[in-house]
C-alpha cells in the first residue's frame, strides 16, 4: 500500500499525491482546507500554474472594469453586477456554459416566431431542464423534439402542396407511411 503523506486538515483524508490533496481541498472545501505533508503546512495555492481557472478574481476585476467603461456608452445589465469569483457563482457560470449550445440551437430552431413566444418557450424549456438530474441532456432532448416538430410540419406542408390523392389528412398519411417503413420496424424504442 502506497504511503499517503498529504493530509487534509479539515476532514483528515489522506492522499498519495500533492496535486490530488490540493484538488480535494478546492473541490470539497472550496480551498478552505489546509493540506499538510507529515504535519508541515503546504501552500494551498501552489497548483495555480496547473489550473487555468486559478485567478478568477483578476478576471472578474478586468470584466468589471470593461463593463464600467461600457456603462458610460450603453447602460444595461452587466455580468459583474450579479456574479463574482465566489464558488457558488463559479458553479452557476459553469452550468450556464454547458447549457449555451442547446439554448442557442433551440433559439435558432424557433426562428422568426414572435419574440415574446420565443422567450416563453426558451425559458420554460430551460427551467424545466434545471429540475432534472441531467439538465443538459434534458434540454438537448427538448431541442430534438422541437427540431422534429418543425421538420414534420414542413413535410406536411409539402404534402399539402402536392395535393396527394388520399382521403387521409397529410399528417395521418405521414404517420402511416412512417409506421409501415423498414426503419420503424427496426427501431428499438
Amino acid at each position: 500500500m502506497k504511503y499517503k503523506a498529504y493530509k487534509c486538515d479539515h476532514c483528515n483524508r489522506s492522499f498519495g499525491r500533492k496535486w490530488n490533496a490540493l484538488r480535494h481541498s478546492k473541490l470539497k472545501h472550496t480551498n478552505l482546507a489546509q493540506i499538510s505533508k507529515d504535519n508541515i503546512k503546504i501552500d494551498r495555492f501552489s497548483y495555480k500554474t496547473h489550473n487555468k481557472y486559478y485567478d478568477y478574481q483578476t478576471k472578474f476585476k478586468i470584466l468589471g472594469d470593461i463593463e464600467t467603461q461600457l456603462e458610460t456608452i450603453e447602460p444595461g445589465i452587466y455580468f459583474s453586477d450579479y456574479f463574482s469569483a465566489n464558488p457558488v457563482d463559479l458553479k452557476i457560470i459553469k452550468i450556464i456554459d454547458q447549457l449555451i449550445e442547446p439554448i442557442e440551437e433551440l433559439e435558432k430552431i424557433l426562428g422568426q416566431i414572435n419574440e415574446r413566444t420565443k422567450a416563453f418557450i426558451l425559458l420554460q424549456s430551460l427551467f424545466a431542464s434545471l429540475q432534472t438530474n441531467e439538465p443538459v441532456k434534458s434540454l438537448n432532448e427538448t431541442v430534438e423534439l422541437y427540431r422534429s416538430m418543425k421538420v414534420t410540419k414542413k413535410i406536411v406542408r409539402y404534402m399539402s402542396k402536392l395535393d396527394v390523392e388520399s382521403s387521409e389528412e397529410p399528417m395521418l398519411l405521414l404517420k402511416r407511411k412512417i409506421k409501415n417503413s423498414y426503419i420503424f420496424r427496426g427501431h428499438n424504442n
